[in-house]
């Protein structure tokens, strides 16, 4: 038996065995002096001394059973309910988890931000994904709560509305095991309605939950709530949701949905570390803003080009390019992101394009990448210089630490043959860093060179093949 509750039966039995004993009567220091008041809490005669002993005798097994219970379904809940090793999205609350007799598992509080980082931005560590993840763990439920708000950023030094989930941008990750069931409680804390696709999910027997607006569901009305509640059947890979009402995803409604399987533990072995890197095409003005102009008469195919990209949700822009007519705050205070690694490790990147128009040829200075998946599909494993993502697309490639420890580029360079103008404030090329020294350093690496075709491998992604 747990001390806490032995110990607490031995007084329980103490004072029953006291009350056998005692044959007094209440203090009448305690007792209502007006005969009235006493008749509110008592009888008008005192209880005779058996009832007494009944009474006492019944309140102490009450005060029994009371602690018994409690200590044990607390300890017994404690100790049987399954954390991850790392939290991902805000804790459930009691009354979301009606699982009836399947496990729930409402996902950790999220780790405090280090003090250097804004309020909306969440750790880098956030989109590391625990190589403990236990793949071949019974179904269970995962609960989330997602906040839908709009804040003000400057995600690469430009205040800017955002449209947020939880008040962060990029939003948290969701991360589940095929067979799960996932539960997303969405609040619509915005003046307008908003929805949630989850691009990629199969929805089998569920395609009301899938969160397009205006064909599967009606949106979510300002200050309502909705749960999203479906099974995760016959799939895993990487994925992302974001939002389905309208351009608002644009305005940073997006985050990374990871899913895992058994299957996964073969290339599990090609790697040591897993993360999240999601590319991004950014505008300095709301889409809202922006549909009109895009929508208007005569200006088919002329859609908005970017003010800037970023990698994870952050970049660096010149604040130089905007004079005071532009009636714009730029606070120059954003960083590029910076992914460290160790010397001999291998870094498995699941790399999500979350933008709203540009793609984007993705490579790491110095370094090879292995495509071992695309698309949530795992396919054999290819080796390259760079890779085009386009939007919503979704790679999976491991990067090998086994360059001398220094900075090099990650470069996600915005595929503009598209755009039908140009954008004087654009500069298309996005840089991230790749740390071997944990530092921000400058890189002084240079680009693989796609003119130099003996040493430069572009990938043929019509040469992937699925891994059997």
């Amino acid at each position: 038996m747990d001390p806490a509750i032995e110990n607490s039966t031995r007084a329980a039995r103490a004072a029953i065995e006291y009350s056998h004993q005692s044959q007094q009567s209440p203090s009448q220091g305690a007792m209502p002096a007006d005969p009235a008041d006493k008749a509110i809490f008592y009888n008008d005669q005192p209880a005779p001394p058996a009832k007494r002993r009944h009474l006492l005798l019944w309140i102490a097994l009450s005060a029994v059973l009371f602690i018994v219970l409690g200590l044990g379904l607390g300890l017994g809940l404690g100790l049987g309910l399954h954390k991850p090793s790392r939290g991902f999205a805000s804790p459930a609350t009691g009354n979301d988890c009606p699982c009836g007799g399947c496990p729930c598992v409402p996902e950790d509080p999220r780790p405090t931000n280090p003090t250097e980082l804004p309020p909306w931005r969440l750790p880098d560590e956030e989109y590391h994904l625990s190589m403990d993840w236990d793949l071949n763990a019974a179904p269970t439920t995962r609960v989330y709560n997602f906040s839908v708000e709009e804040i003000q950023a400057s995600p690469d030094g430009v205040l800017r509305n955002l449209i947020t989930i939880n008040g962060k941008f990029p939003g948290p990750m969701i991360r589940a095991n095929r067979g799960d069931r996932l539960k997303i409680h969405v609040t619509n804390n915005l003046d307008e309605p908003t929805s949630i696709h989850w691009h990629g999910m199969f929805q089998y027997g569920s395609n009301w939950m899938d969160g397009t607006s205006g064909v599967t569901q009606c949106p979510i009305p300002p200050g309502r709530s909705f749960l999203y509640d479906f099974l995760i059947d016959g799939q895993y890979g990487t994925y992302w949701y974001h939002s389905h009402y309208s351009t608002q995803y644009t305005d940073g409604m997006v985050g990374p949905l990871v899913i895992h399987a058994p299957e996964e533990a073969k290339a599990r072995e090609k790697y040591d570390h897993d993360e999240v890197i999601m590319l991004h095409d950014w505008y300095h003005d709301q889409s809202k803003d922006l549909l009109p102009g895009y929508l208007a008469s005569g200006n088919e195919n002329n859609e908005p080009v970017p003010d800037n990209g970023l990698i994870q949700g952050t970049n660096t822009f010149d604040c130089s390019l905007y004079d005071e007519s532009s009636n714009r705050t730029c606070e120059g205070n954003s960083t590029q992101a910076v992914f460290g690694v160790t010397k001999g490790s291998r870094y498995r990147y699941r790399l999500i394009n979350t933008g709203a128009f540009a793609g984007f040829y993705f490579s790491v200075d110095n370094h090879t990448i292995t495509v071992i998946e695309a698309d949530a599909t795992v396919v054999e494993p290819m080796e390259a210089h760079r890779l085009s993502i386009n939007i919503a697309q979704r790679y999976s490639v491991i990067v090998s630490a086994d360059q001398p420890a220094d900075n090099y580029f990650i470069r996600a360079d915005m595929i503009t043959t598209c755009f039908a103008t140009t954008n004087p404030v654009l500069n298309s090329l996005v840089l991230g860093i790749l740390s071997y020294t944990e530092s921000t350093k400058t890189p002084a690496s240079t680009d693989w060179s796609p003119h130099e075709a003996s040493v430069f491998n572009d990938l043929n992604s019509t040469a992937l093949v699925p891994a059997v």
